[in-house]
């Protein structure tokens, strides 16, 4: 769905499409792990952790129905190169 013009993905079904590992911390923490990042969220947060560096994403980590959503650009954050969602090009340099 989209939330004020950015494009919220599942974060559970997205990770699993691109081979990331997704770990729930204890509270409202999640952790997903590619082989090169690690990538620290919060539930209703727009702060993030990518290895060391700390960043600001554009709409916080939302939970509907049961499901978290996060901005498509964490998943960018993560994947060196080229991601398309929606025809929309988002580049990363992770």
């Amino acid at each position: 769905f989209r939330q004020d013009g950015v494009v919220m993905v599942p974060l559970q079904r997205t990770a699993a499409q691109l081979d990331l590992t997704v770990d729930k911390l204890t509270g409202v923490g999640v952790l997903i792990e590619s082989d090169d990042n690690m990538l620290r969220l919060e539930r209703d947060s727009s702060n993030y952790r990518l290895n060391d560096r700390r960043g600001t994403l554009s709409r916080p980590v939302t939970e509907r129905k049961g499901v978290l959503y996060v901005p498509i650009e964490a998943f960018a954050l993560m994947k060196v190169g080229r991601l398309t969602v929606d025809g929309t090009r988002l580049d990363s340099e992770a």
